[in-house]
């Protein structure tokens, strides 16, 4: 229940209350994070580590998102941020050692392509035949999705190693074909793709937070599943540079792969001229990085994303073995060339092995190409996914749907507490490419708005009010209170129900929300309205001030539980 008091608010666990609501009566505590000078990082024995790989097994499509098959994607991920923890930090990388000693690469990529079979082909009629599945197991559907995600970025990180791809011929052709699907995604116009135009749209705080309350669970996995297949695209695209910079070293089939049946030249050309990484919006440019949106300092310092495509063409117009395989005529002659007038000596000073790109293609404006006649080839069939989906029957849906989610519920679904474990663990902000302090529930605000009757309110927090939060103990754990800067000025006309939305930076949308009733008093001048308790884990704090005769929102708090560790 909201109050309404004409005093400045304290912190609703508090019995005292004090006269300016930026500082606390409480007993102040030192801030854990920001006064430690020791990062605890996510650590994994190599015996755990080895257990946990020795323990892996392929799941047929009817057993995806069943509780072992959770299990074993919880230890997958475990070794996931542990390796990438390692590899940002230049340690012993046993991880990586441990997967190779026991050959998981041709288990984890059986794995992948089952849950591109599942995502494709399972998911859209079992969806279709039970249209509620999302509203009661939505959290479990997303973690099954992510899965995917999770077990390609384990492998973006193996195929880092040469080695990995040299010692693993016969799975490269399935991975190659499913690098490819995926970044075909982002080689649509933005028209064109409803994934596209949802990851680009740059939504303003209210319409979002607006957009966001009122779509329903199954628009919500929907958004979900943009999001993981956006991310699948971009890490794929990773993997394909890392094949092509072994290209010569690369089975004759994969090679024939790559350049004839794909054509992976022509197929980067649009992600050049118009870059799914890049979004213009009102204000500015903004380019995706570490998983978020940013507006960079000099948009014309080169990207991770941009660099890898700009690699892939050096690696396919460079390497001898790629020029001497790769069928020219007139027609693949004048496409290539359309990416000449982007080899600028901005772009080269940063990259400068594409000097030798612009020489190719200065040349290969004079010189005239054969024009082939039109053959016929035959083309292998990629074995791992072929027998993948010949196992999908008419009846899988519903078996899957018997042995899987009929009898269980994301309110009493036990995994999914030891699921989101890992994200809590000290140190996986380095991980994920947080900085190492306070974050408002453990995770970054995204937005906050507060709905007063008809009218709503957006609120920022700023980085300096990040810095001077105020962390109290309480018997729920340590809660931090930041102010909170209103955009625009909002009037509220009489009493009306207040519902306060928080959301966090998160690829599951995690939130938070409270609801009350806002009184309005008469002869005051100043009123405090919250919203929420310690108990709901959210007090949200409004300050409203008469000027001429109405009341206006002016200021405000946002108080939260964070991590102690």
């Amino acid at each position: 229940m909201a109050k309404s008091t004409s005093a400045p608010p304290a912190h609703a666990w508090s019995s005292a209350t004090t006269d300016n609501p930026s500082s606390s009566s409480l007993t102040s505590v030192t801030d854990p994070v920001a006064s430690s000078s020791v990062n605890t990082y996510l650590t994994l024995p190599v015996e755990e580590c080895e257990r946990m790989i020795e323990g892996f097994r392929e799941f047929k499509l009817e057993e995806i998102g069943s509780e072992e098959y959770l299990k074993q994607f919880n230890s997958l991920q475990t070794l996931n941020l542990t390796a990438h923890l390692h590899a940002q930090s230049h340690t012993d990388e046993y991880i990586l050692e441990s997967l190779s000693t026991f050959s998981s690469l041709p288990l984890l990529l059986s794995s992948l392509l089952t849950l591109e079979t599942y995502r494709t082909l399972l998911l859209p009629p079992l969806l279709s035949s039970h249209p509620s599945l999302p509203t009661s197991n939505g959290l479990r559907l997303y973690f099954t999705l992510y899965s995917e995600a999770s077990t390609l970025n384990l492998l973006e990180l193996l195929f880092y190693h040469k080695h990995t791809i040299l010692e693993n011929p016969q799975q490269t052709l399935d991975t190659v074909d499913y690098c490819v699907r995926q970044i075909r995604g982002l080689c649509l116009p933005v028209k064109a793709s409803k994934m596209l135009e949802y990851v680009k749209r740059k939504y303003e705080p209210g319409e979002e937070g607006e957009r966001i309350m009122s779509r329903t669970k199954t628009e919500e996995l929907r958004d979900q599943q943009y999001q993981i297949q956006y991310s699948l695209g971009l890490s794929s695209l990773t993997i394909v540079r890392y094949l092509l910079e072994s290209f010569p070293s690369l089975p004759l089939n994969v090679q024939s792969r790559l350049l004839k049946t794909h054509d992976i030249l022509l197929m980067l050309i649009p992600l050049i001229e118009e870059p799914p990484w890049i979004r213009l919006t009102s204000s500015s440019w903004e380019v995706y990085e570490e998983g978020k949106w940013t507006v960079p300092e000099d948009l014309n310092v080169v990207g991770k994303s941009t660099a890898q495509v700009w690699l892939c063409v050096f690696y396919l117009t460079g390497t001898k073995e790629c020029r001497e395989s790769y069928p020219l005529n007139d027609f693949r002659k004048g496409q290539i060339l359309r990416l000449r007038k982007y080899l600028t000596d901005v772009l080269i000073d940063q990259i400068p092995v594409l000097a030798d790109v612009r020489r190719y293609f200065d040349e290969l404006a004079l010189l005239q190409v054969p024009n082939h006649p039109t053959t016929h080839e035959m083309t292998e069939i990629a074995p791992i996914k072929d027998s993948i989906n010949r196992s999908f029957k008419p009846n899988t849906v519903e078996e899957h749907y018997a042995k899987v989610w009929e009898n269980v519920k994301d309110s009493t679904d036990p995994i999914l507490k030891t699921l989101t474990d890992v994200y809590t663990e000290s140190g996986i902000e380095t991980v994920l490419g947080e900085p190492p302090e306070y974050k408002l529930n453990g995770l970054p605000v995204k937005f906050l708005t507060v709905k007063l009757g008809t009218e709503e309110v957006n609120f920022t927090v700023k980085p300096k009010d990040l810095v001077k939060g105020v962390v109290s103990e309480t018997d729920r754990g340590v809660f931090k209170r930041y102010k909170l800067t209103p955009e625009g000025a909002v009037t509220v006309r009489e009493d009306c129900e207040a519902t306060a939305l928080v959301v966090f930076e998160s690829e599951i949308n995690h939130r938070c929300e409270v609801k009350g009733e806002v009184v309005l008093g008469e002869g005051k001048k100043k009123l405090w309205c919250q919203v929420g308790s310690v108990g709901e884990e959210c007090v949200v704090q409004i300050g409203l001030e008469r000027i001429e005769g109405e009341w206006k929102v002016n200021k405000g708090f946002v108080s939260l539980p964070v991590n102690e560790e």
